[in-house]
């Protein structure tokens, strides 16, 4: 059990707030799992069908590319593989980038993914969108903090839809 907080702390109004808004977080996480797992889930499922041409995978998972491998030009910032795939890693790789807001960005962290899952698992494409540092162990929202899904609805291109006016439903009158 969790040691109690000692009145003068929650007296004071700077850790009072500092409290406030580690809860407001939490709250905020907790209530986004559900959607955050579903439009994942969508994302994949519209991918799989874009590169494959169909709802399934046809292929066993690369065992080649790894996410050491990625490599990003410094001279024109294009990401690639260091070697060629016979899979559909560069495939997966490109849908990727053209779905990160910033795809020449040298703060995309490749290393959070397994590459050889993307087609299999949708939240090792999501990892791709986060900040550094995303353990194997995070397999889905609940296993992620709040700066990892922010930062990931920050960086994929299909989350700003669904926050746009029109993908919350709002309307505006113009007069």
């Amino acid at each position: 059990m969790a040691a109690p907080i000692p009145t003068d702390k929650v007296m004071d109004k700077e850790y009072s707030n500092w409290l406030k808004v580690t809860l407001a977080l939490y709250y905020m996480k907790s209530g986004m799992h559900a959607f955050i797992q579903n439009e994942v889930d969508c994302l994949h499922k519209f991918l799989v069908q874009k590169i494959y041409g169909g709802n399934t995978v046809p292929l066993p998972p690369c065992t080649t590319c790894r996410a050491h491998l990625v490599r990003r030009n410094k001279y024109n910032g294009i990401w690639t593989f260091k070697e060629d795939c016979k899979s559909y890693c560069d495939v997966w790789l490109h849908e990727l980038l053209a779905l990160h807001t910033n795809p020449k960005s040298e703060k995309i962290y490749w290393d959070n993914s397994d590459v050889a899952q993307w087609p299999f698992s949708p939240w090792e494409c999501a990892k791709v969108f986060m900040p550094r540092g995303q353990p194997p162990s995070n397999v889905g929202p609940a296993q992620c903090d709040a700066q990892a899904m922010l930062t990931m609805l920050a960086n994929c291109k299909h989350f700003h839809q669904k926050f746009s006016p029109q993908g919350l439903g709002l309307t505006y009158a113009v007069s």
